[in-house]
């Protein structure tokens, strides 16, 4: 074993190394026992070298053992202490190969042994790595015996059709069949009068609750076209019945029992709020949730609102949206008017008003919709009633 301690300078370290064996080690077949630590002190130059037994040696008892090496260098803040393995297939070793420098490495160091072929080819084995590696590749076994029958396994998905076989040859034609009765009639020659299958004879042409005969011309005899009144087909007279197209002026009242729809002017629509809506905090408009009706393009209506709210402090405030295009003048029963659908009317104290105005709609078409909000922002509630109504009557 030989080794050499040095500064990062390159100064010689003064000091010694400490080889310690188990306490005694006996060698019976030469009548030695050893014990006690080797000090190794460090010469001028910070080196040493000593001989000690192999770890491995024959015949040593305890057998299987390390060397405890201590560090005791002077002027070095941590010495170390580490095991080190001395096999004899290594008789010359030096410390700086096997001690451990790095903390994460274990603090247990093995000399590297002969390997395998390293060992056969000092036994006397002559070729390369991959001849020695091929050579312990024994000769096949014998086959084993043939193992018992498995489970059967689980029934396969069934396989696709086969395409369809091409059509065989038409077969002779069979004889005539024989007609063995018609309209209950059997006989060998079937002969049917009309009455056997319902039909009127021909005297009966012409005649009352008979058949009617048609002319050359394909039309009834006038002898034989019915004639009836309006009422006794449910008809009305000429000149009393109401067009369902073109322009007409009906005169007098008319009394309908189902609903009257009117498309164009004079067509009207409501709606009615159907639940409270209540906002707080907010002085910003926004669209309400039910009072919204169609609008056609290039029409004029007359729109009528009734509000009733719930004043909690913060009052009301609401204007309208319209589609692109559309413009509205309209007021308030209190006086208050705008001439733009997005103008605020506002309202501090009241709980309730009236909007009157005439919308004109461009060549868009949309919804009127109420936009509503505090009149200023407050934490109590404004509650928009269940029942208000938005009302539109077209003019144009």
């Amino acid at each position: 074993m030989t080794g050499r301690f040095l500064s990062p300078d390159s100064r010689p370290l003064s000091g010694q190394v400490v080889f310690r064996a188990p306490a005694l080690i006996t060698f019976g077949a030469y009548d030695v026992i050893l014990g006690g630590p080797v000090m190794v002190p460090l010469d001028a130059t910070g080196a040493f070298s000593v001989t000690l037994p192999a770890t491995d040696a024959p015949g040593m008892n305890p057998s299987s053992w390390s060397y405890t090496v201590a560090e005791q260098l002077a002027g070095v803040s941590m010495n170390r202490v580490y095991q080190v393995l001395l096999p004899a297939n290594a008789p010359e070793v030096d410390l700086a190969d096997i001690a451990p420098t790095d903390p994460s490495t274990p603090t247990y160091v093995a000399v590297r042994g002969d390997s395998a072929y390293e060992v056969a080819v000092k036994a006397g084995y002559v070729g390369t790595v991959a001849q020695w590696l091929a050579s312990l590749i024994g000769a096949a076994g014998a086959a084993g015996a043939t193992g018992a029958t498995g489970a059967t396994g689980a029934l396969g998905a069934t396989g696709a059709a086969g395409a369809t076989g091409q059509q065989g040859p038409k077969g002779d034609q069979g004889a005539a069949g024989v007609v063995q009765s018609v309209n209950g009639i059997s006989a060998a020659a079937v002969v049917l009068a009309a009455a056997d299958v319902g039909a009127v004879a021909t005297t009966a042409l012409g005649a009352a609750s008979g058949v009617a005969t048609l002319g050359t011309d394909g039309i009834l005899t006038s002898a034989q076209r019915p004639t009836y009144a309006a009422a006794q087909v449910g008809a009305i007279a000429t000149g009393t019945a109401v067009l369902l197209t073109g322009a007409q002026t009906v005169a007098g009242n008319k009394t309908f029992s189902g609903n009257v729809i009117v498309q164009g002017v004079g067509q009207t629509q409501a709606v009615t709020k159907s639940a409270d809506t209540s906002r707080t905090s907010t002085a910003t408009v926004a669209a309400d949730t039910h009072l919204t009706l169609p609008v056609v393009a290039s029409a004029t209506y007359i729109v009528e609102a009734v509000l009733v709210w719930t004043n909690g402090g913060g009052g009301f405030r609401a204007s309208w949206t319209a589609p692109s295009g559309a413009t509205m003048v309209w007021t308030d029963n209190d006086g208050g008017g705008a001439s733009a659908l997005g103008t605020d009317l506002t309202f501090s104290v009241t709980t309730g008003t009236t909007f009157q105005g005439a919308l004109i709609v461009s060549t868009t078409a949309g919804s009127l919709t109420l936009r509503w909000a505090q009149n200023s922002s407050n934490t109590a509630a404004t509650v928009l009633l269940a029942g208000c109504y938005l009302k539109l009557e077209r003019v144009a």
